[in-house]
């Protein structure tokens, strides 16, 4: 049966231990999931604005160089109306220098051509007034000439050149005058019609003659201001011929300039299709763009939403997602990690790295009660924060628990022998009165130690009620025998370290430790000694139990560094007392529950971990009683002699007498020099 109660705690333990690693594990995984999935978002988020900034920066570019190219072919088409305005007026002038040219040649044509009345007019009197005023013509220039030759004679030096010269004149003027009287007799007093009609036809030729070099210079005079006009507008048509390029040149280099300015309108044309075309591909991928910058944008405020429970088909999971959702309104953003749900509560973990900001318990616990009211939960959402882990946790009552069945409760509680037998270092057990110290210590003592150890109790106390033989022990009663004791175990610590082969397993017990300090040399440091042991002990094979009232007693001076050296059981009271500290230790509902309802709780401390187990040899009672209850489990061995320094304590010390009744030798005595009581029949002797 023993080994079947052994077979069936290493596989509770190991189930357990199971069970945490793997839950650890899952979290783990689940952890590192999460923080996968958001460095994933993140990254893509990073790659989508790197993609969406480079695009936009190229439309920027496109839509300047767009704004470029359409001032160019402004500027281009600017310059081709200007030139053609410029064509255009300088045809249109052309035109209507022309005209003006044409119309006053056809006016001048006109008054050419037009007849006067004027001129037969002035011949008619011409022919009337000719004879008088040639006649009189006639006698003047007579007249006129003998005064110059008078006038010629008077200046005149020699008489034969002034009479050469008069005879000339004279001869001339003769001949003039008789050639004028001639026409003139012939005119007057010609009978015949024929000759006079041909003097007068030979006059009126002349006369038409006169007429026609008259009209020639009217018409001269006429045309004056239109020649003036004329002659000023083609001098300044000289001017600006001197000036710019003739009119055939300019039209021929306006026609290139013209055909050149064509071709390059064509060829813009033709590169405006082109950025059009391009441009409106750029706006195709843009509008794509835009549509993928859109869809990355669901998905990254998909992404920047809390992450909840996918299907909440618990109470805890729907309240977990509650608090998401609440938290959300308010700018923070609750990740969920997972859930420790025990049907009637759970406690709930979440992320807070995803904050621009680190979020402290304080803000969270500001809204413990509208959560309540919110969630419907039976007591506040108390936040506080998990160091180990990086999380935030709250404990979320989700309807009262009921009382479980004591058997319910101490079946899902390990023994404590599963905590307790692979260690190899002292322990501090502590208790009140009646909580089974000692027993406790010599189960400890059977778990960890064989029929070949060396079990040595340093027990002040000698009393039929805690006594160590039975469990294998050599009992030391007396104080001066239990300091020899510590001396020699002091040395013993010394011969170990020199000797690597003394390792005989040596388990002391020291039982209530307050009294051995009470009268203790002030040459022996009780406490130095013990300490050393317990810090040395596990490579020396040496095991120190210490039993006491309490561990934080100020009078015995049990600091921190003491109890460091040990691990630590607290029994039944004490247990609960380390509960109600401000330093608890944090347990799990239902290992606090099990210590509040259980008669005989223990809770073990190794290495700073806190952990519930059932009492070592009263965990089958289900009431607690100060006495009576004998301790269960405790095998009976035979004790070994101890050899610890430079002493021997025996097997059968010489202050236990064997009882005449039933032969026993576990007796004891209540002082020196009174009688002795059998431990197994009662005999007082």
């Amino acid at each position: 049966m023993k080994n079947f109660a052994i077979n069936i705690g290493l596989m509770s333990g190991t189930i357990a231990v199971t069970n945490q690693l793997l839950s650890k594990y899952y979290e783990y995984n689940a952890k590192i999931r999460i923080d996968t999935v958001l460095e994933t978002a993140k990254g893509k988020i990073g790659t989508l604005e790197t993609t969406v900034s480079e695009k936009t920066n190229l439309l920027v570019e496109i839509e300047k160089l767009y704004e470029v190219r359409k001032q160019e072919l402004d500027t281009t088409k600017s310059s081709l109306d200007s030139a053609n305005n410029a064509i255009a007026a300088l045809s249109q002038k052309l035109r209507e220098t022309e005209r003006s040219i044409d119309e006053k040649k056809r006016e001048l044509d006109e008054k050419i051509s037009r007849e006067d009345i004027r001129l037969n007019e002035y011949l008619q009197q011409f022919r009337s007034d000719f004879v008088i005023e040639f006649c009189e013509w006639l006698i003047d220039s007579h007249k006129r000439l003998e005064a110059n030759i008078i006038s010629r004679i008077n200046h005149e030096h020699t008489i034969e050149k002034a009479k050469e010269k008069l005879e000339k004149l004279l001869q001339n003027a003769r001949e003039q005058h008789q050639e004028h009287l001639n026409k003139v007799n012939n005119i007057v007093s010609s009978e015949r019609p024929q000759d006079m009609l041909d003097s007068i036809l030979d006059i009126h030729s002349e006369v038409i003659e006169q007429v026609i070099a008259l009209r020639v210079r009217y018409r001269n005079l006429l045309n004056l201001d239109e020649r003036l006009q004329l002659n000023v507008c083609l001098e300044k048509l000289g001017e600006v011929r001197q000036q710019y390029v003739p009119r055939t040149k300019a039209i021929d280099e306006l026609n290139q300039m013209a055909e050149s300015s064509r071709a390059s309108l064509e060829r813009i044309y033709n590169r405006v299709d082109e950025n059009e075309s391009d441009l409106n591909e750029l706006n195709r991928q843009v509008s794509d763009l835009l549509a993928q910058i859109e869809e990355k944008n669901l998905l990254i405020a998909e992404l920047k939403q809390p992450i909840r429970w996918c299907v909440a088909t618990r109470d805890d999971l729907r309240i977990g997602n509650g608090i998401i959702a609440y938290f959300e309104q308010l700018g923070l953003i609750l990740d969920r990690a997972y859930s420790e749900y025990r049907k009637h509560e759970a406690v709930l973990y979440f992320h807070t790295d995803r904050n621009k900001r680190t979020i402290l318990v304080g803000e969270l616990n500001d809204h413990k009660e509208r959560l309540q009211q919110l969630l419907h939960t039976l007591s506040p959402v108390v936040w506080e924060y998990d160091g180990t882990q990086g999380l935030m946790k709250c404990l979320v009552q989700i309807a009262n628990t009921p009382t479980p069945p004591k058997e319910d409760v101490t079946k899902s509680i390990p023994h404590c022998i599963e905590l307790v037998k692979h260690s190899k270092r002292g322990f501090l057990v502590s208790g009140h009165p009646g909580s089974g110290k000692s027993s406790s210590m010599k189960a400890i003592a059977c778990w960890l130690g064989d029929k070949n150890s060396m079990r040595l109790s340093l027990n002040p106390h000698q009393d039929e009620h805690n006594t160590f033989v039975d469990a294998g022990f050599v009992e030391l009663n007396d104080l001066p025998t239990i300091y020899d004791a510590i001396l020699a175990l002091n040395t013993e610590l010394l011969y170990r370290a020199e000797d690597p082969k003394r390792r005989q397993l040596l388990i002391v017990i020291v039982d209530e430790l307050g009294r051995l300090l009470l009268d203790a040399p002030k040459d022996l440091d009780v406490m130095e000694v013990l300490r050393q042991a317990a810090v040395e002990g596990r490579k020396m094979n040496v095991i120190v139990l210490i039993g006491n009232h309490s561990q934080t007693t100020s009078a015995i001076d049990m600091d921190s560094e003491f109890r460091s050296a040990f691990y630590q059981l607290f029994l039944v009271g004490a247990a609960r007392h380390k509960l109600n500290m401000p330093n608890a230790p944090k347990l799990k509902p239902s290992d606090e529950n099990f210590i509040s309802t259980a008669p005989y709780p223990v809770l073990v401390s190794i290495n700073g971990k806190f952990e519930v187990c059932q009492h070592p040899t009263h965990s089958v009672y289900r009431e607690y009683r100060d006495s009576g209850l004998p301790p269960i489990g405790i095998e009976k061995l035979s004790p070994n002699d101890v050899k610890i320094g430079d002493k021997t304590f025996a097997a059968t010390p010489t202050n236990h007498k064997r009882c005449p009744n039933c032969g026993s030798e576990r007796t004891v005595s209540k002082g020196r020099g009174r009688k002795r009581t059998c431990n197994d029949c009662g005999h007082r002797f």
